[in-house]
């Protein structure tokens, strides 16, 4: 019995170093980590997607801006997100005036969901600053579609896709640019 007891006592203390280790290491080890750099069509501003360490199962990003004639900022602070990060992208308008963040991982509105798996996630407009974003954790910001990407000059266009045979509509999808 007694041995019982001290191999217990020994787990429970080896387990609670390893919390107070694990939290120590995250507390003092990389703050963040960029995963995602985009420089715009014309060279002038760039977006990056920084992973914030927050915990052992969530996942949370800041998107920052930077460039010529933009002032360094935080532009989102996204909720909790689903992982792996690394599965982002950046789609820019050709001007460079907007950008669209599209990725593989994130918990949207079902509409914002495209067939090829990806999602849009997020709209920036840098001139104006304003902000639209999909994310079904969020009502801060309005969400978007393919009618707020209409009449832009994407790098790619957004299109619905063909419906499949017997059914009608479809979230949309991304295809190249014909130019």
């Amino acid at each position: 019995m007694k041995r019982a007891a001290v191999v217990a006592i020994a787990v429970a203390v080896g387990i609670g170093v390893g919390i107070v280790g694990a939290s120590t290491v995250r507390f003092w080890g990389p703050i963040e980590q960029v995963t995602l750099t985009s420089l715009s069509p014309v060279d002038r501003v760039r977006v990056s997607l920084v992973e914030k360490p927050r915990g052992p199962v969530d996942r949370n990003f800041e998107l920052r801006i930077d460039g010529s004639g933009v002032s360094p900022k935080t532009i989102f602070e996204s909720p909790d997100e689903g992982a792996p990060a690394g599965s982002e992208r950046i789609i820019w308008a050709s001007d460079s005036s907007r950008f669209v963040l599209v990725g593989r991982h994130f918990f949207v509105k079902a509409a914002a969901r495209l067939p090829e798996g990806e999602t849009i996630y997020l709209m920036y407009d840098i001139p104006t600053g304003r902000l639209w974003c999909n994310s079904s954790q969020q009502s801060r910001v309005p969400s978007f579609g393919l009618d707020e990407l209409a009449g832009v000059h994407w790098q790619q266009q957004f299109q619905p896709p063909s419906a499949p045979e017997g059914r009608a509509g479809g979230a949309g999808r991304i295809v190249p640019q014909v130019e």
